[in-house]
């Protein structure tokens, strides 16, 4: 953490007021990325298919500048070696899974805390961090929400024996 606050030119104190602990640094900035999937999901097209408006609010969420880009592979990188950062940002997933819950909930004509609304949102929600997850560690190219996307319709997809 020290080294980090060097790098940033602010006081370790300082650094420790934004971000109280190493999970906290490494999770942090997720609220622009949240605030874009709530704007497409808030206000889909006309005519646009549940799953397209899904789509594009992955799309839109993650269009990230490079350098944006680069530091969430890294975070995602370092998140995948490690069990305890995944674990202490389940809590912090479950913005953009109930943003998911609330779309489906308006499109499927039932409230959000519904079972099928719930399990259709974190099943959405998962595929998309375990796609980002696999996008980090995987993937070279700068589209993370191509990996996401796949991710969304590889469960759309999804008919079991």
């Amino acid at each position: 953490m020290e080294a980090i606050a060097d790098l940033a030119g602010i006081g370790r104190r300082t650094l420790f007021r934004y971000f109280p602990s190493k999970p906290d640094l490494v999770w942090g900035g997720m609220e622009p990325v949240v605030e874009r999937m709530h704007r497409v999901l808030d206000s889909p097209g006309a005519g646009e298919s549940t799953r397209d408006v899904i789509a594009r609010a992955m799309t839109e969420s993650l269009d990230l500048d490079p350098d944006t880009l680069e530091a969430t592979r890294l975070r995602l990188r370092l998140m995948a070696s490690d069990p305890a950062l995944i674990a202490f940002g389940v809590l912090r997933l479950t913005a953009s899974r109930d943003l998911i819950a609330g779309f489906l909930g308006r499109r499927l004509g039932a409230e959000a805390s519904e079972l099928r609304v719930r399990v259709l949102a974190d099943a959405i929600s998962s595929a998309n961090f375990s796609a980002l997850l696999w996008w980090a560690t995987n993937r070279d190219d700068d589209d993370p929400a191509r990996a996401s996307v796949e991710a969304l319709d590889a469960l759309l997809d999804l008919h079991l024996p």
